[in-house]
Protein backbone atom coordinates (compact mmCIF):
# COMPACT_ATOMS: atom_id res chain seq x y z
CA UNK A 1 0.00 0.00 0.00
CA UNK A 2 2.84 2.38 0.86
CA UNK A 3 4.55 1.81 -2.49
CA UNK A 4 1.28 2.35 -4.38
CA UNK A 5 0.61 5.54 -2.43
CA UNK A 6 4.12 6.84 -3.15
CA UNK A 7 3.89 6.06 -6.87
CA UNK A 8 0.40 7.44 -7.39
CA UNK A 9 0.65 10.33 -4.93
CA UNK A 10 4.12 11.78 -5.46
CA UNK A 11 5.37 12.78 -8.88
CA UNK A 12 9.02 12.38 -7.89
CA UNK A 13 8.52 8.73 -6.83
CA UNK A 14 6.70 8.00 -10.10
CA UNK A 15 9.50 9.64 -12.11
CA UNK A 16 12.14 7.57 -10.31
CA UNK A 17 10.24 4.36 -11.01
CA UNK A 18 9.35 5.21 -14.62
CA UNK A 19 12.68 6.64 -15.78
CA UNK A 20 14.62 3.50 -16.71
CA UNK A 21 11.68 1.51 -18.17
CA UNK A 22 10.53 4.50 -20.23
CA UNK A 23 14.02 4.84 -21.72
CA UNK A 24 14.31 1.11 -22.36
CA UNK A 25 11.04 1.05 -24.29
CA UNK A 26 11.32 4.50 -25.87
CA UNK A 27 11.99 3.05 -29.31
CA UNK A 28 9.96 0.26 -30.91
CA UNK A 29 11.62 -3.12 -30.96
CA UNK A 30 11.80 -5.72 -33.69
CA UNK A 31 12.33 -9.45 -33.69
CA UNK A 32 14.47 -10.91 -36.45
CA UNK A 33 13.85 -14.57 -37.32
CA UNK A 34 15.95 -14.72 -40.47
CA UNK A 35 12.96 -14.84 -42.81
CA UNK A 36 11.16 -11.64 -43.91
CA UNK A 37 7.69 -13.22 -44.04
CA UNK A 38 8.19 -14.74 -40.57
CA UNK A 39 9.47 -11.39 -39.27
CA UNK A 40 6.24 -9.75 -40.47
CA UNK A 41 4.10 -12.46 -38.86
CA UNK A 42 5.91 -12.13 -35.54
CA UNK A 43 5.61 -8.33 -35.64
CA UNK A 44 1.88 -8.63 -36.32
CA UNK A 45 1.34 -11.05 -33.43
CA UNK A 46 3.34 -8.85 -31.05
CA UNK A 47 1.33 -5.81 -32.08
CA UNK A 48 -1.99 -7.67 -31.73
CA UNK A 49 -1.22 -8.70 -28.16
CA UNK A 50 0.20 -5.24 -27.27
CA UNK A 51 3.58 -6.72 -26.38
CA UNK A 52 5.45 -3.42 -26.11
CA UNK A 53 2.86 -1.92 -23.77
CA UNK A 54 2.68 -5.05 -21.61
CA UNK A 55 6.47 -5.30 -21.29
CA UNK A 56 6.75 -1.63 -20.36
CA UNK A 57 4.02 -2.00 -17.75
CA UNK A 58 5.71 -5.09 -16.28
CA UNK A 59 9.06 -3.32 -16.13
CA UNK A 60 7.50 -0.37 -14.27
CA UNK A 61 5.66 -2.57 -11.74
CA UNK A 62 8.81 -4.65 -11.30
CA UNK A 63 10.70 -1.52 -10.34
CA UNK A 64 7.93 -0.33 -8.01
CA UNK A 65 6.93 -3.55 -6.25
CA UNK A 66 10.19 -5.48 -6.40
CA UNK A 67 9.12 -7.81 -9.16
CA UNK A 68 6.55 -8.47 -11.80
CA UNK A 69 5.86 -11.10 -14.42
CA UNK A 70 4.35 -11.22 -17.86
CA UNK A 71 2.45 -14.46 -18.17
CA UNK A 72 1.99 -15.58 -21.74
CA UNK A 73 -0.73 -17.77 -23.07
CA UNK A 74 -0.28 -19.91 -26.09
CA UNK A 75 -1.49 -23.16 -27.53
CA UNK A 76 1.01 -25.93 -26.85
CA UNK A 77 -1.50 -28.56 -25.73
CA UNK A 78 -0.43 -28.43 -22.07
CA UNK A 79 -1.75 -26.78 -18.93
CA UNK A 80 -0.41 -23.63 -17.28
CA UNK A 81 1.28 -25.65 -14.52
CA UNK A 82 3.32 -27.68 -17.01
CA UNK A 83 6.59 -26.52 -18.59
CA UNK A 84 5.94 -24.93 -21.96
CA UNK A 85 6.52 -27.18 -24.95
CA UNK A 86 8.24 -24.80 -27.38
CA UNK A 87 8.25 -27.33 -30.21
CA UNK A 88 4.48 -27.83 -30.00
CA UNK A 89 3.65 -24.14 -29.51
CA UNK A 90 1.25 -23.13 -32.28
CA UNK A 91 0.34 -19.62 -31.19
CA UNK A 92 1.02 -16.81 -28.74
CA UNK A 93 -2.45 -15.56 -27.86
CA UNK A 94 -2.13 -13.12 -24.98
CA UNK A 95 0.14 -11.49 -22.40
CA UNK A 96 -0.96 -10.69 -18.87
CA UNK A 97 0.95 -8.47 -16.44
CA UNK A 98 0.89 -9.62 -12.80
CA UNK A 99 2.95 -7.92 -10.11
CA UNK A 100 4.73 -9.90 -7.41
CA UNK A 101 2.06 -9.32 -4.78
CA UNK A 102 -0.13 -11.88 -6.56
CA UNK A 103 2.45 -14.53 -7.48
CA UNK A 104 3.69 -16.89 -4.78
CA UNK A 105 6.26 -19.65 -5.33
CA UNK A 106 4.89 -23.11 -4.54
CA UNK A 107 7.83 -25.29 -5.60
CA UNK A 108 11.50 -24.86 -6.42
CA UNK A 109 14.07 -26.46 -8.67
CA UNK A 110 16.08 -28.91 -6.58
CA UNK A 111 19.14 -29.28 -8.83
CA UNK A 112 20.81 -27.95 -11.94
CA UNK A 113 21.51 -24.36 -12.94
CA UNK A 114 18.16 -23.14 -11.59
CA UNK A 115 18.49 -24.89 -8.19
CA UNK A 116 16.79 -22.89 -5.46
CA UNK A 117 14.69 -20.77 -7.83
CA UNK A 118 10.92 -21.16 -8.13
CA UNK A 119 9.65 -23.52 -10.81
CA UNK A 120 5.93 -22.97 -10.15
CA UNK A 121 3.88 -20.10 -8.79
CA UNK A 122 0.32 -19.85 -7.60
CA UNK A 123 -1.62 -16.87 -8.92
CA UNK A 124 -3.44 -15.37 -5.95
CA UNK A 125 -7.21 -15.49 -5.87
CA UNK A 126 -7.19 -11.78 -5.03
CA UNK A 127 -5.80 -11.02 -8.49
CA UNK A 128 -8.22 -13.13 -10.46
CA UNK A 129 -11.18 -11.91 -8.42
CA UNK A 130 -12.69 -15.28 -7.60
CA UNK A 131 -13.35 -16.87 -4.24
CA UNK A 132 -12.47 -20.45 -5.10
CA UNK A 133 -9.71 -22.10 -7.03
CA UNK A 134 -6.11 -21.22 -7.67
CA UNK A 135 -3.99 -21.11 -10.78
CA UNK A 136 -0.59 -22.77 -10.78
CA UNK A 137 1.75 -21.42 -13.44
CA UNK A 138 5.10 -22.89 -14.48
CA UNK A 139 7.95 -20.39 -14.61
CA UNK A 140 8.61 -21.20 -18.27
CA UNK A 141 5.27 -19.55 -19.08
CA UNK A 142 6.31 -16.20 -17.70
CA UNK A 143 8.92 -13.54 -18.09
CA UNK A 144 10.01 -12.10 -14.75
CA UNK A 145 11.01 -8.46 -14.30
CA UNK A 146 13.19 -7.59 -11.30
CA UNK A 147 13.17 -4.77 -8.80
CA UNK A 148 16.23 -3.39 -7.01
CA UNK A 149 19.33 -5.54 -6.66
CA UNK A 150 18.59 -7.74 -3.66
CA UNK A 151 20.78 -10.26 -1.85
CA UNK A 152 19.84 -13.93 -1.91
CA UNK A 153 19.20 -13.90 1.83
CA UNK A 154 16.73 -11.04 1.47
CA UNK A 155 15.06 -12.73 -1.51
CA UNK A 156 14.60 -15.85 0.60
CA UNK A 157 12.74 -13.74 3.17
CA UNK A 158 10.72 -12.06 0.40
CA UNK A 159 9.26 -15.12 -1.38
CA UNK A 160 12.05 -15.04 -4.00
CA UNK A 161 11.36 -11.46 -5.06
CA UNK A 162 13.47 -8.30 -4.94
CA UNK A 163 12.92 -5.08 -3.03
CA UNK A 164 11.36 -2.04 -4.65
CA UNK A 165 13.74 0.57 -6.04
CA UNK A 166 12.03 3.04 -3.72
Amino acid sequence: MTLSNLYHGYDLAARVVDLTPSEEFRLPFEVFCGDDSLNKKVAEVLENISARERLLEARIWGQLYGGCAVIYGGDDGLGAGDPINKKALRSLDWLQVVDRRYLWPVSYYESGPKAGTPDRYVLSQAWVGVKAGAYVIHESRMLRFPGARTSQREKNLNASWDYSIL
